[in-house]
């Protein structure tokens, strides 16, 4: 699949040898057989009057887009030829094959104009720079290489893989930086005069990698895996590793469930003094009657906000109020027997509130007693005395 320069115009092809036009809503405008096996590769011309496919077939054809016609058969390779590349400037095409070969052809005349030998695989993937000078190939023998055309060598080697370079794509604004895909996932990020990636992600996919391509600013790559998807990668900011969340440094995917705080990390409920586990916060006031005091020496059954705390059933009063444990007189109990806030202690060791027990459930949390001050806590305060009258006027 291959859109056109002007972007009017897309060409796919598939494995039944078909060709099909079309256009940027996705209508489907032509259709027709151009190879007897599948196609692999197609290439258009800086023009868009013309464009290349190549098949399984061996055969390279040359199309004339608008009338849709073969004008040309290019044959000289001995195996299928799985990529193809039209030169960025000049009617030439450069192609590799299953054969190990990169030959150049001459799109006019359809002559061969040389082959280079340097690859010990199939040619993958070949693309031309944008100054028309630099031919890249990747192969299945996981090597990189860079031809300068002027003089029909080769003049760098790139190691990096560690499975079968699959794709390439040079970077639309640098004309010295590319980026190549191999058959584990990896991507790496080249420049022209360096021996190693300036950059890799080693498992940006789970799968091969089939196709890579820049946004035409350059900010922006995309790749589209055996994975099934297909991601987006943005540069990163400067002084940023490659590491992030996802890619650690060793090169491994990280679970994300991993940032997650562990257990020994996770916040605790708070422990009494004599070990047993909190409700998660403290209180800081004891109500003992109309007297406040600190917090007790140790905190066994749980605080009734508005009430003194409940003792251990059978236990008697609670042994952080007696006074040799806070040090303090014990308040006086008002006549009827009960606490200031009109409690009295049960002898079965529960709590009475105007002759109504408020006992501890054998079932379930403490049950709260009735509103001793049902309409305020001054309920049983006199009301204020009378203003006294005027005195009279003379």
């Amino acid at each position: 699949m291959i859109w056109s320069h002007n972007e009017y115009w897309m060409v796919t092809g598939d494995h039944q040898g078909l060709i099909k036009y079309w256009q940027s809503n996705m209508n489907n405008l032509k259709a027709f057989q151009a190879h007897e096996e599948s196609i692999r590769d197609i290439s258009f011309a800086v023009s868009d009057l013309k464009f290349a496919s190549c098949s399984d077939d061996g055969a390279i054809k040359v199309w004339d887009f608008e009338r849709v016609e073969e004008e040309r058969t290019l044959k000289g390779h001995g195996w299928d030829v799985r990529c193809i590349d039209w030169h960025p400037i000049l009617p030439i095409i450069a192609s590799g094959s299953k054969d190990s070969l990169i030959k150049i052809w001459d799109a006019k005349s359809g002559k061969n104009l040389t082959t280079l030998h340097g690859h010990k695989n199939t040619i993958a993937k070949i693309k031309w720079n944008m100054n028309g000078n630099w031919l890249l190939t990747g192969s299945r023998d996981q090597l990189v290489k860079v031809f300068d055309i002027r003089t029909m060598k080769e003049f760098q080697t790139l190691r990096g893989h560690k499975r079968e370079v699959t794709s390439m794509q040079w970077h639309p604004v640098h004309e010295d930086l590319f980026v190549s895909g191999a058959w584990d996932g990896a991507i790496c990020y080249w420049v022209i005069g360096q021996d190693q990636p300036i950059a890799s992600v080693t498992t940006a996919h789970q799968s091969s990698v089939w196709d890579l391509d820049w946004h035409p600013l350059g900010h922006i790559l995309v790749s589209a895996s055996n994975d099934h998807t297909t991601k987006f990668w943005t540069r990163n900011r400067p002084g940023d590793t490659m590491s992030d969340r996802y890619i650690n440094t060793e090169g491994k995917e990280e679970d994300p469930a991993s940032t997650m705080p562990q257990p020994s990390q996770r916040p605790r409920l708070s422990r009494d003094s004599d070990g047993s586990a909190g409700r998660g916060f403290r209180s800081n006031q004891n109500y003992q009657g109309n007297h406040r005091q600190g917090p007790p020496q140790g905190r066994g059954p749980s605080y009734h906000q508005g009430g003194p705390p409940s003792s251990p059933r059978g236990m008697g009063a609670h042994p952080g109020n007696s006074p040799r444990s806070t040090g303090r007189p014990a308040p006086q109990m008002p006549p009827g027997g009960g606490h200031a806030r009109g409690l009295s202690q049960h002898p079965g060791g529960s709590y009475v509130s105007h002759g109504q027990p408020y006992n501890r459930n054998e079932n379930g949390p403490m049950q709260p007693p009735p509103n001793v001050f049902p309409n305020g806590p001054n309920q049983q305060m006199p009301p204020p005395p009378p203003p006294p009258p005027p005195p009279p006027s003379r």
